[in-house]
């Protein structure tokens, strides 16, 4: 997770280092079997959702060890590949999604064309990926770039945080990460505002699901005392943002349905 694997890859891994994962769990049954399932992965692919426990696992043994040893350094990846197993590769289980990405993006464009009478409010599309500090500049074209448009666009997805090795890291998450990092970005600037929050209502180590962070942000969290630019080269985005006032705390959901990323561009 450190290195940046996105969700498949690690859960590829998972699935391999698992007695129930990857579709192991369906030999516990002597019935038939229907998975009601909560979808928290771009594309909804039961394999991938939980690491599959049901479900028929399309990657092998040699997937993973090719993971590892492209995401770890030789002595680790070695020592992970030891303790490796194979999967199941059918299970006959049916497999029913629930709800998914998708259905919290729509859910949260609704709410905001009811609730935000004359602002128009678009939905993105395409998954968000990648990792926190490449999508915070390509969010930061759409809050005030040429492209910038007023209104509000739902998005949601899954971005990664990439730390270095032995990196010193403190109390956040990828969302938290984010939302700190376009605060820096945006100092300063007026017009715009920005939520980036986990759908299970934890975000990384955070008590928080999230932030919502505008252009005054970077400026409290300085009157507060605290080091914006230290913050997030030590990954404790959680204390700059809550002596910020910025925090979103819900408390767990029950559910995970990704991250749900709200811009808004005012008026000109």
């Amino acid at each position: 997770m450190a290195a940046g694997a996105p969700i498949a890859e690690l859960n590829t891994v998972r699935k391999h280092l698992s007695k129930v994962k990857g579709g192991q769990l369906a030999a516990a049954f002597s019935c038939g079997v229907t998975a009601l399932v909560l979808s928290d992965v771009v594309g909804d692919a039961f394999d991938v959702v939980g690491s599959g426990p049901l479900a028929p696992d399309p990657t092998t043994l040699d997937d993973a060890a090719a993971i590892l040893e492209r995401r770890l350094s030789p002595a680790t990846s070695e020592l992970a590949r030891a303790a490796l197993v194979e999967t199941a590769k059918s299970t006959g289980v049916r497999h029913v999604l629930v709800a998914g990405p998708a259905l919290a993006r729509d859910a949260a464009a609704e709410v905001a064309r009811a609730r935000l009478v004359g602002v128009s409010v678009a939905v993105d599309p395409t998954p968000v990926e990648g990792e926190v500090s490449a999508l915070a500049a390509a969010y930061a074209a759409r809050l005030w770039g040429t492209e910038a448009r007023p209104g509000l666009t739902v998005a949601v997805g899954e971005p990664v945080v990439r730390t270095p090795a032995g990196a010193r890291t403190g109390i956040g998450g990828r969302s938290l990460q984010l939302a700190l990092e376009l605060a820096r970005l945006g100092r300063a600037k007026g017009g715009w505002a920005f939520l980036a929050a986990g759908t299970d209502g934890r975000d990384g180590s955070s008590k928080a699901a999230g932030a919502l962070v505008d252009g005054t942000s970077w400026e409290r969290i300085g009157a507060a005392g605290l080091d914006g630019e230290r913050s997030l080269a030590e990954f404790n985005a959680e204390p700059a943002l809550e002596a910020a006032g910025c925090l979103v705390v819900t408390g767990p959901t029950g559910n995970n349905l990704q991250d749900l990323h709200l811009l808004f561009v005012g008026a000109k």
